[in-house]
């Protein structure tokens, strides 16, 4: 997840914008959103894990 380009940035006075790169800006953000993505995977995949476990049990009791 990589963010490039420009996005506007309101400075101290409403009047004047500067343009910032968006990695310095959303530095935080990227982070963040990097860790729920890595979490989310490995949680989806535990979860595969746990459910194909369940359904091969009820597959072997019949």
């Amino acid at each position: 997840m990589i963010f490039s380009g420009l996005i506007p940035v309101e400075t101290r006075s409403p009047d004047e914008t500067e343009m910032k790169p968006v990695f310095y800006v959303n530095l935080k953000q990227i982070i963040l959103l990097n860790l729920i993505h890595t979490t989310g995977y490995y949680f989806s995949k535990i979860m595969e894990k746990v459910i194909f476990q369940k359904s091969m049990r009820k597959f072997v009791r019949r």
